[in-house]
């Protein structure tokens, strides 16, 4: 079935990339990043989420984008790159503290709790 869904959110993605829809081509490689993870592909994963951040870049939505590097530092955490995540985080941390964007602070600072967590064992 995760293939099912692979397939399906690189359909959205073309389908997105096609009708000009950067956002929507932004939620849909969030989705393939997610997917990927939870199929033990980092590096595709990161690939993706990485893809999804220079969209989001362009676009210039400083939330989304703090989001997207939440996604990017908990990708290297998962890979065992703690000190990648902890720099991702942090730039994540910056932008939504410039976004004031409360809900996204306290998500990166719990990110950067594991991240700290796990740079100590």
């Amino acid at each position: 079935e995760l293939d099912k869904a692979l397939a399906a959110a690189g359909e959205a993605q073309d389908l997105f990339q096609e009708a000009v829809d950067s956002r929507g081509e932004a939620r849909a490689l969030c989705v393939l990043a997610d997917l990927r993870r939870i199929d033990g592909k980092v590096e595709a994963a990161l690939e993706a989420a990485e893809e999804r951040l220079t969209i989001l870049r362009e676009l210039g939505d400083l939330n989304l984008e703090a989001a997207a590097l939440h996604q990017i530092a908990g990708l290297h955490l998962d890979d065992g790159n703690h000190m990648e995540a902890e720099k991702v985080a942090k730039e994540g941390q910056s932008l939504s503290q410039k976004a004031g964007d409360r809900k996204g602070q306290v998500n990166i600072l719990l990110l950067l709790v594991q991240v700290y967590v796990a740079q100590a064992q």
